[in-house]
């Protein structure tokens, strides 16, 4: 069989295509889904998963975010290593107040070593592992207000936390 009139592509330009093809796709940003706003916001990429009643923080969300507000949802624990698991390894700025969480596995924030902000405000936190946060280095600002501690400050280890 013989191809048409006029059409003719090199066996070598079939491998040509390919590669510009792959670096297309690779730069192109992962999507967004449907059911948050994606943007840019304090010179990071943000993902706002707000008030979706959303019962776990795998949402299918691109490794590329950077900031997480996923405020005023469902989630209900944090497992070891969950966000990490994820590809979520990225955050500075990560937001879960207003949920329901009662249980932070001891390394549920382990693998994110850039993260600098935590949010755990309103939950249902009764106790949190002391060493829940001894490996979190960039972290500097940890809301825990509006749980239900046993006690009034949670005892925690962390030489970072100021």
């Amino acid at each position: 069989m013989k191809p048409p009139k006029g059409l003719f592509v090199a066996p070598a330009s079939f491998g040509i295509l390919a590669t510009l093809l792959s670096v297309a796709l690779a730069r192109m940003p992962e999507a967004c889904p449907g059911f948050c706003i994606c943007d840019m916001w304090l010179k990071l990429r943000r993902a706002a998963c707000v008030n979706k009643n959303l019962y776990s923080v795998q949402t299918g969300l691109p490794a590329i975010v950077q900031a997480l507000d996923l405020s005023n949802n469902s989630v209900s624990s944090l497992g070891n290593f969950e966000l990490a698991n994820i590809g979520l390894t990225r955050l500075k700025y990560l937001n879960l107040s207003g949920n329901s969480i009662n249980e932070i596995d001891l390394n549920a924030f382990t693998a994110l070593d850039d993260l600098a902000v935590l949010d755990l405000s309103r939950n249902h936190l009764y106790y949190v592992l002391e060493d829940t946060f001894a490996n979190s280095k960039s972290l500097k600002i940890l809301r825990l207000d509006e749980n239900n501690f046993n006690s009034d400050i949670p005892r925690l280890r962390s030489s970072y936390i100021k």
